[in-house]
Parts: C-alpha cells; sequence; structure tokens
C-alpha cells in the first residue's frame, strides 16, 4: 500500500461533508482550504504547522497517514508565534511515529489538515522515514584525525547539524548543543587520560564521536598558542552543534592507560545563568546557581557510562545545552 496522493485527499469546497462523504452543516464557513507546512519528518516524529484562515482560532486536527497504512492523529493547538508574526498563536503540531515502523525500513508518508466546515484533509506534507536498529545513515564527517584519534560528526537534516552562525532554530524547534570534551587530566601531563564520548540518538544512529588514544587531542585542537598553554580545546569549529528536541543518549568510556579520572556531566543553561544539570551526579532536574565538580559522575577507570537525556524547546532564553568531559581527579 502507498500513501494516499495530494489528488486523493483535497478539499471540496463545495460540499460540506464529513471524512465519510455525508453531507453536514457545520454553519462554518467554508471559502479557502486549510493551509500549513510539516516542518519536521524524522523518527523522533512529525511536527509543523497549519491554520484555516475561514476560522482562524480554531485549532484543527491533523492525520499522518503511512504506507503501512497507519495512522496518526493530534490537534494543532501548540504555540508557534512565529505563524502569527509574534503574536500568541496556537496552530502548531506534533505526531508520533508508530512503534511499527521501526523496522529498518523506508516508509512513505502523508500529513493533512482537516477542514473544520468538511471534515476533508488538505495535504500539507509528504516525506520518508527510515527507523530502527537496522536504518543507514551517510558517513561520517571528519571534524579531526590524527593516527587512532579523531573528532567526527553524521549531519542529520533537522535533527543534528553543524552550526556555524546563529543559535536556536524557531520553525524547526532545533536548540544549540555544545559537546565540550577534554582528553587531558591535567597541564603538566603527568595525568593523562584515553577516552571516547559519544551521542546517539533514540533510533540508534551517533550523532557525534570524540576518540582520543593520545591523551593530548584536545591540546592539538587548541588554534592558538596561548590556548594551547592553557590545555584548552573549546573551539567553535569542534563542539557547536544545533539538535532537535528529543531523547538522546551520551556514551562515554575511559580507555585503557588511563591516569586520570573525568567527570562526565551535561546541563540546560537558562535565562539569568540558571542551571538544570541533566547528566551527571544524581540530577535533580531543578535549577541550580551554578555547576560544580561535585555534580558530574565521576568515570572508573575502564568504565563504560551511558546516560539518556531529554531536550526540550524551550524559550529564546532557555537555549544553550552543553556536554561536558573534565574536571579530571588524581588517580
Amino acid at each position: 500500500m502507498t500513501a494516499p496522493t495530494a489528488d486523493d485527499t483535497a478539499v471540496d469546497d463545495t460540499d460540506d461533508a464529513d471524512d465519510t462523504g455525508i453531507l453536514v452543516d457545520t454553519g462554518l464557513p467554508d471559502t479557502v482550504a486549510p493551509r500549513g507546512v510539516l516542518d519536521h519528518a524524522d523518527c523522533d516524529g512529525l511536527w509543523g504547522w497549519t491554520i484555516d484562515d475561514d476560522a482562524p482560532d480554531r485549532a484543527l486536527s491533523v492525520r499522518a497517514t503511512f504506507d503501512t497504512g497507519a495512522t496518526v492523529s493530534a490537534t494543532a493547538d501548540q504555540p508557534r508565534p512565529d505563524v502569527c508574526g509574534g503574536d500568541p498563536c496556537f496552530h502548531g503540531f506534533d505526531l508520533t511515529i508508530p512503534t511499527e515502523l521501526e523496522d529498518g525500513a523506508s516508509h512513505t508518508l502523508l500529513v493533512e489538515a482537516l477542514d473544520p466546515a468538511t471534515g476533508l484533509g488538505t495535504v500539507i506534507g509528504t516525506g520518508t522515514i527510515r527507523c530502527g536498529e537496522s536504518a543507514t545513515t551517510e558517513p561520517m564527517v571528519r571534524l579531526y584525525e590524527s593516527g587512532a584519534s579523531y573528532v567526527e560528526y553524521q549531519s542529520i537534516p533537522d535533527v543534528f547539524e553543524k552550526m556555524e552562525s546563529g543559535g536556536r532554530d524557531t520553525a524547526r524547534r532545533m536548540m544549540p548543543i555544545d559537546l565540550h570534551t577534554w582528553s587531558i587530566a591535567n597541564f603538566d601531563r603527568d595525568l593523562l587520560m584515553f577516552s571516547e564520548f559519544a551521542l546517539t540518538d533514540s533510533a540508534s544512529r551517533t550523532l557525534f564521536r570524540y576518540h582520543d588514544e593520545e591523551g593530548a587531542v584536545h591540546v592539538t585542537l587548541a588554534e592558538n598558542s596561548r590556548e594551547t598553554d592553557r590545555g584548552n580545546n573549546h573551539q567553535a569549529a569542534y563542539s557547536d552543534f544545533r539538535i532537535v528536541e528529543g531523547t538522546y543518549t551520551v556514551t562515554y568510556t575511559l580507555l585503557a592507560g588511563s591516569t586520570g579520572h573525568p567527570s562526565l556531566m551535561l546541563w540546560q543553561q537558562r535565562d539569568g545563568n540558571r542551571f538544570v544539570v541533566l547528566v551527571g551526579n544524581s540530577p535533580t532536574g531543578a535549577e541550580q546557581s551554578s555547576v560544580e565538580a561535585a555534580d558530574g559522575y565521576l568515570v572508573a577507570f575502564g568504565e563504560t557510562v551511558s546516560r539518556s537525556f531529554t531536550v526540550s524547546f524551550l524559550d529564546e532564553d532557555n537555549a544553550l545545552f552543553k556536554s561536558n568531559a573534565n574536571g579530571f581527579e588524581s588517580p
């Protein structure tokens, strides 16, 4: 079975009929069809916006149909101020991908907005998704490579992208995330750390990986002598990305031969320089005034740590996620 085409589902403005084809009298005007945009279609969900100019204050019903015959529905009643020029505007929708489609195969989909006057669907977007452990991705992009050490990422449109400029993306609900990883225990280099840090999404795709078998990658990445002397690899060219809301997992391994312990943490920075620790030592989810070494999880020698966290699209002041693997301790 294939998803229906736009011709199959277009609104007939001359009749008042529900989706069974039975004529109804809703009392609503029917001069134009609903309009809208499917902003995002991937394994973490479908979202966008829709509005009917005949009834601009009404939240429309939205339906997604997949090539398997599965359907999901929702009401487009989420905030989308960008649609209404900054005014209060509740026409956003969010649809969940059925679990039966997480089979590693490609599936086509079609999203319709239902006309409140007729109940008939107007197509506002189509797409193809491929979800599940057997789903493949494009080759990783190498940002840095030296011997067996490297920094790489997977560019997935509307899910995880390199951020060259700017911050949040309102239309696609993407947030900045700063992946800040260090690989040396102290500036004297008598404590070295060999490690791997990876970020994966809910479809088991690896989005970012930092692998160091030299114990010095962060010094190598420093862009000038002052930063090299300080032992700092915090450079936008290697660490700044944009990520869509959803559930993610960070996995950290302290490799053999390390002589220092890393303190692993990830937090969200909010308005007024307030912080919420998402991954670390017993995160509570509550705001706090600072992030301290005690907030991090001290990784043991040879240990692999895996922790999940959720990215939620909030307002403009709540726009930064930051991940650290530093704050090293003595053996």
